[in-house]
């Protein structure tokens, strides 16, 4: 158990693949899929597989299999912030959201984060502005840190461990008044975003 909010695994969610039996000295395959309904609540969860090891030479805390899931899903609405503006002001919003290698291990492909930004004047007007300015920033380990049992063997491997990508947004002679910023991210495990108001005299 890691924390407060863990909860068992239902039984229903996981099927386990195995023969019924294993001869000694012999090894075999056990196939565990897990599959979690759309109407999971989101949080942890916590089991335990007992392999059935009839060998009084191995303990019991030994023959268990224990699995830990995070169920979360994509919100649906944006995380939104307000913001005053005087009559003629520029303004500029940086947004970065990061994505972490360690959270998928298994994936061949990352999943590359991404975010779409609303701005809303004070006259109600909804804008998707683009981009002015795109940043990608990657932090690249070249040893064999952090890297899943199965790939420790590697040598001179070069490894993503995190990548941030950041956009800027500039409005040049804004009107007065409260400014709304939507943003709504996609496969992100956070946001950082900075308002900026005003420019160089």
């Amino acid at each position: 158990m890691y924390g407060r909010y863990e909860q068992a695994i239902p039984e229903g969610w996981v099927t386990i693949s195995a023969p019924a039996s294993v001869g000694a000295n012999s090894e075999a395959t056990v196939k565990v899929t897990v599959k979690v309904p759309s109407t999971a609540e989101t949080g942890m969860y916590e089991g335990i597989i007992n392999l059935n090891i009839d060998d009084d030479s191995i303990k019991e805390w030994r023959q268990r299999v224990h699995l830990n899931i995070e169920v979360w899903k994509q919100p649906s609405t944006p995380f939104t912030d307000t913001f005053e503006v005087h009559q003629g002001e520029d303004f500029s919003v940086e947004i970065t959201v990061r994505q972490f290698e360690y959270r998928h291990y298994g994936r061949r492909e990352p999943v590359e984060p991404s975010f779409s930004v609303t701005l809303v004047s004070p006259l109600g007007e909804r804008m998707q502005p683009e981009a002015s300015k795109t940043v990608k920033t990657a932090h690249v380990s070249v040893g064999k840190g952090f890297l899943p049992p199965w790939e420790e063997k590697s040598e001179g491997i070069y490894r993503v461990l995190s990548m941030e990508y950041t956009e800027i947004y500039t409005v040049k002679n804004a009107t007065a008044g409260i400014w709304t910023l939507e943003i709504l991210p996609k496969d992100a495990e956070d946001i950082e975003y900075k308002i900026t108001i005003g420019g160089e005299e």
